[in-house]
């Protein structure tokens, strides 16, 4: 049975309308943080520390995106999250719960690999994305 899950996103300079991946294989996160800002001093001879935060925490999570057979869709979707184009991911078409992510990356490249469960017998592909929660909540998808 196919995957319901899906990406949608839009991006001016590729498409009139906005996109949806629908995914082979439901969205995987591999790690989920809560991130804030923290500066430390300490001193010299260690007896203080002085923690300074700076904003509220965000949610950042690694993903493993798995594409079915259109690796120039998958990179092309990358690519625009990399160049700031936020992605809305709904686990269920009808039902789901969307959740809003922006792309974080530290490099120039975009780059995809093949599944290496399914890429023989479906010709899939995939892709390893750091991203930082803007909207909704990964709760409602993790437990799902």
């Amino acid at each position: 049975m196919a995957s319901q899950s899906l990406f949608t996103w839009y991006d001016a300079a590729i498409t009139y309308g906005s996109t949806e991946f629908l995914l082979a294989i439901p969205l995987t996160f591999s790690s989920v943080s809560d991130v804030k800002y923290r500066r430390v001093a300490e001193s010299l001879d260690r007896t203080n520390r002085e923690v300074t935060t700076i904003g509220a925490k965000v949610e950042e999570v690694d993903l493993m995106i798995r594409h079915d057979d259109d690796p120039g869709g998958l990179r092309d979707m990358i690519e625009a999250g990399a160049d700031g184009v936020t992605w809305s991911y709904l686990d269920n078409r009808s039902t789901g719960s969307a959740v809003v992510m922006q792309v974080l990356t530290s490099t120039d490249s975009v780059s995809i690999q093949p599944d290496t469960a399914t890429h023989v017998s479906h010709g899939h592909w995939m892709a390893k994305v750091r991203c930082r929660v803007v909207s909704g909540s990964l709760d409602a998808v993790l437990t799902q």
